[in-house]
């Protein structure tokens, strides 16, 4: 328990540093847009608990974003790290890392072109890099003539990526298994934009191995979004994930549900 308390503290002034550098910390959407306005747009959230008695353990939640929208292109690179352990064992420990850039050709389709890395030590991932391209169609935009600010956006993706991926199992975690699929990536969006102090969002993912179509990964992320106050919002996401075909002795789907802050710059 000694080590929770000192790795608290020591995540705590870590806190306190990065809370001073940016003015506040916000909770970001892993591949959501939150401007349309040109120039960079910075988000930045970090989240943790810590609990002592009864129940012991700590939590650390930390989510960087960095936008730049242009006129004819986008591009944004996002990074996310989750941990969680109790005075026995760590339960959670994942992150990555992902930037993508965006060519819009018209006011309706763009081509997308991306890049990720990513670990998670509980599905024995060790390291998954990707690289892909793709299309995507908005074949909904509606704004409200009631207001300019009520309205609802949704968005058709379609993409190809190769990944390359590398697992530790057996009960020593030493047993190597290198995968190297082609997958399609196939997405739809939902933006629905309810007033101007609650916005929700939704994306579901379905990504078959093009060599194995019974080989596919499905997710599932639906969000919402309270202002508060000046640039101040409550979220609340959740999120599903369905791997038809996991690599060891893990468990095919998880389920997370989480809530926070998100607080824009500038």
């Amino acid at each position: 328990m000694r080590f929770l308390k000192m790795r608290f503290l020591f995540i705590s002034m870590m806190f306190c540093a990065f809370a001073t550098t940016l003015n506040g910390q916000v909770n970001t959407e892993k591949f959501r847009k939150f401007s349309d306005k040109e120039g960079f747009l910075f988000n930045a959230g970090f989240r943790f608990g810590y609990s002592s008695g009864n129940s012991e353990y700590l939590t650390v939640d930390g989510t960087a974003r960095l936008d730049y929208n242009g006129n004819k292109n986008d591009a944004f690179l996002v990074g996310n790290y989750d941990f969680k352990q109790t005075n026995e064992a760590k339960v959670t420990n994942k992150g990555f890392l992902h930037l993508r850039g965006i060519h819009h050709f018209s006011a309706n389709f763009a081509g997308e072109t991306f890049v990720q890395q990513e670990f998670n030590e509980f599905l024995l991932l060790a390291d998954r890099k990707l690289i892909g391209a793709g299309g995507r169609y908005q074949w909904i935009n509606y704004l409200s003539p009631n207001d300019s600010v009520s309205g609802f956006a949704s968005n058709l993706g379609l993409g190809l990526m190769l990944e390359h991926e590398v697992y530790n199992t057996g009960e020593d975690k030493k047993t190597t298994i290198t995968l190297d699929p082609v997958r399609v990536t196939s997405y739809l969006t939902l933006d629905w934009a309810i007033t101007d102090r609650i916005n929700a969002w939704g994306v579901i993912y379905f990504q078959p191995d093009i060599t194995k179509i019974h080989n596919f990964r499905s997710i599932a992320e639906t969000g919402m979004e309270i202002w508060l106050i000046g640039r101040m919002y409550f979220t609340i996401d959740l999120s599903y994930r369905y791997n038809n075909e996991p690599v060891g002795n893990v468990k095919n789907y998880d389920l997370v549900i989480k809530n926070g802050l998100r607080i824009s710059i500038p």
